[in-house]
Order: C-alpha cells, then structure tokens, then sequence
C-alpha cells in the first residue's frame, strides 16, 4: 500500500471506504482517513501490520485492510463521499472540482478552502 490508494477497511461486520494518507515505505505502518467513525476512530485511524495481520495502533485489534479496484473508487460528482470525496477533489454537497480560497491571512499564512460553486467550506488552509 502506499499513500492515495483507496481500501476496504473492515473490521467484524463493519466495512468502510478509506484512504491511505501515510504509509511507511514497507507499508509495515499506515494512517487511512475516512468518514464517520470506526471502531472507535473518528475519520482516523493509524495501523500498524505485526506478522502479516494490521492491527489499530491504539488497542490492538486486528483490522483488515484491502486496496479496491476503480470500481470502488469516488466518481467526479459523488458527494456521498465526504471527507473521501474531497481528497478526491470533489465538493460533498453540489460535486464541483473548482475551489477557492477565503480569509486568507499573509501573517498567519493560513485561509480557508471553500467551493467555488456553492460556497460550502471544505477545509482549512496553512501553508506552514
């Protein structure tokens, strides 16, 4: 795994689309971000594999994670993904790939990411 794939991460009867945003180079450790929450987690979750099984790092449960296919993968115009669709470059509520930046302060170096179609704001902005 490496970072930007998108997985399945499951977990008993609980299954939820993910994306990799960290990864060690031997994919042995990964940080997958997601929305809602998951065993626990909330949009977050860092992994760590121990003898082929990963495993969340916090109690140790064994989770299992599996990279998906286009067929898994947010479509221009989903907005069902939320966090994943925004990733994706993707606004959650009217599906538009154009953003732009509001409040943006030149001393603090930070602003905020916004639709530029409906205006809905999507995330903060720090160029630190």
């Amino acid at each position: 795994m490496k970072r930007g794939d998108f997985v399945w991460i499951e977990r008993g009867e609980v299954k939820m689309r993910a994306m990799v945003t960290l990864a060690s180079p031997n994919g042995n450790s990964l940080m997958v971000m997601f929305d809602g929450m998951f065993c626990g987690y909330v949009s977050m979750m860092p992994l760590l594999r121990s003898d082929g099984i990963y495993r969340d790092l916090i109690a140790g449960n064994p989770v299992s994670v599996k990279k998906i296919g286009d067929e898994g993968l947010p479509k221009t115009g989903d907005t069902k993904g939320g966090l994943l669709s925004v990733a994706h470059g993707v606004c959650p509520d009217c599906g538009s790939t154009e953003f732009e930046m509001r409040n943006y302060s030149e001393m603090w170096r930070e602003g905020d990411i916004h639709c530029a179609q409906c205006g809905k704001f999507i995330r903060k902005f720090d160029a630190g």
